[in-house]
């Protein structure tokens, strides 16, 4: 037979390597935010020592992250630490798996797929106050820490508003708006817009879809 002569056929269209298909951030969100558990799905992903193998070329990194203990051949979960901020800036992400397979004692590794990192804003001001000239000024936090180089606007409704200058690395920005639009209730919705990538705006986990509160009221 064949197995008689070292030759294993398996009925199968998916070749028996460690492959990635979908790159899934939580809650139908197009990308991930750092602390939230991320899918990797696929097939023959299950083994030991299940690692996930992150590269950014334009900044040089190149990460590991243990996998969580959750998932098996068709799914492997990590998350990206929130205490990892600095290592991990907004960007786009060449991500792959990395295990021993049953049965084996040399690693795999998988294809790589497309991971975006979005900014997340940690600190938002909801009420601003203009100034007798009607400028408003105010600060956000967010994060992962702007590097150098990285461009960076915020979007306030349908307007792009840049920051007053900073220092990289940087988890807070100022910014000063002059003849700021009046604003009420319920606000203008804010986007932080890192190299072209958007914080979420919108709670894809809630049904139907809502806004997030993301929102500057301003008088």
């Amino acid at each position: 037979s064949l197995r008689d002569r070292g030759v294993v056929v398996e009925p199968s269209l998916d070749p028996p390597l460690p492959t990635l298909e979908a790159v899934l951030p939580p809650a139908g969100q197009p990308v991930a935010r750092l602390g939230e558990t991320i899918d990797l799905s696929g097939h023959h992903l299950d083994g030991s020592a299940r690692t996930v193998l992150l590269s950014n070329d334009r900044f040089g990194i190149e990460e590991n992250i243990a996998a969580l203990l959750t998932g098996g051949g068709g799914l492997i979960q990590f998350s990206i630490p929130i205490a990892r901020a600095a290592d991990f800036p907004v960007g786009i992400y060449r991500v792959g798996a990395q295990m021993i397979r049953p049965g084996e004692t040399d690693a795999r590794i998988s294809n790589r797929m497309a991971l975006t990192l979005a900014p997340e804003i940690t600190g938002l001001p909801l009420n601003v106050v203009r100034d007798g000239a009607g400028t408003a000024s105010f600060t956000i936090n967010f994060h992962p820490a702007l590097r150098a180089g990285q461009s960076v606007v915020l979007v306030l409704g349908q307007q792009e508003y840049p920051p007053q200058g900073f220092v990289a690395p940087a988890t807070s920005l100022n910014f000063v708006i002059e003849n700021a639009p009046i604003a009420p209730l319920p606000g203008l919705l804010a986007r932080l817009r890192v190299d072209g990538i958007d914080s979420p705006i919108i709670d894809r986990s809630a049904e139907p879809p809502v806004f997030r509160n993301q929102r500057v009221v301003i008088s």
